[in-house]
């Protein structure tokens, strides 16, 4: 069941922010019922007033993909610009957010500021209870 509806609460463990340089606003990231598709939404958030906010005008996300990926640098999109034209869909403010794959490295863009880099984090996998081997500092010993 998706849910990607903003989180309401400052309590919620699964929300996580990014401050972003020089501004009062946070980069807010949470599932939204994503997990099945690997994915997050993330939004805007105004730490002063304790809201979400629209995207500036001014304000670009785009997606930087890792060396040797097969994605190419790309605009993000808001849910809110891509069904704008849906008939029905009713865009109030602050509830602008955007959904992004787990890992993806994006950067937002601003008039006059350095490029503010940042990585959605991964989600853990799946594995039944058996835990994942780790890669380790030293060279493994025989047994």
């Amino acid at each position: 069941m998706l849910n990607q509806d903003k989180p309401q609460s400052d309590s919620n463990e699964q929300v996580l922010y990014l401050q972003i340089p020089d501004s009062k606003l946070a980069i807010r990231i949470w599932p939204g019922g994503l997990q099945y598709l690997g994915a997050y939404c993330l939004d805007l958030f105004d730490i002063t007033k304790k809201i979400p906010v629209d995207t500036p005008n001014d304000f670009e996300f785009w997606n930087v993909p890792r060396p040797g990926g097969a994605s190419s640098v790309m605009k993000l999109c808001s849910w809110q610009v891509a069904f704008a034209s849906v008939p029905g869909w009713c865009i109030l403010p602050g509830d602008e957010k955007y959904s992004v794959s787990e890992g993806s490295r994006i950067v937002l863009v601003r008039p006059g500021k350095v490029p503010f880099y940042f990585e959605i984090p991964s989600m853990p996998m799946e594995t039944g209870g058996v835990p994942l081997p780790q890669p380790q500092a030293t060279l493994p010993v025989l047994e």
